[in-house]
């Protein structure tokens, strides 16, 4: 089974954590990345429900394909994945570490391809 679903919307790179001494680390409510995460988280689980699968779908090894639209240039693309991995932990996966193999890539957006992303998961063996 492959899970595919279109994200719209600025894809935004996860950002290192604050911490104040002796607390745990966290980002602002007010910080950009809570809302990506939320498109992202909302894309994944609409189509879950879509097609009537449990959440998690996946609880073995799984693969992953990540196509970004629009991100700035400057964004590294391992924090642009962080943000979409830590969004659907929970909906399309158990646990992030169960990722065994990754595809991504970052292109410029056009009025073909606005800004967002298309995420596909599969499990492997």
């Amino acid at each position: 089974m492959t899970l595919t679903f279109t994200v719209a919307g600025k894809p935004i790179p996860q950002p290192r954590s604050r911490s104040a001494a002796g607390k745990r680390p966290y980002v602002s409510e007010d910080h950009p990345i809570r809302k990506w995460r939320g498109l992202v988280w909302t894309a994944c689980f609409d189509e879950t429900v879509r097609r009537e699968l449990p959440r998690p779908c996946y609880w073995g090894k799984i693969g992953m394909t990540v196509l970004i639209w629009g991100a700035r240039a400057s964004a590294d693309i391992d924090n642009l994945f962080k943000g979409i991995a830590d969004a659907i932990t929970g909906v399309a996966y158990v646990d992030d570490s169960q990722i065994a193999k990754l595809y991504i890539e970052r292109r410029k957006a056009d009025k073909a391809n606005p800004p967002g992303a298309i995420i596909e998961i599969e499990e492997i063996s």
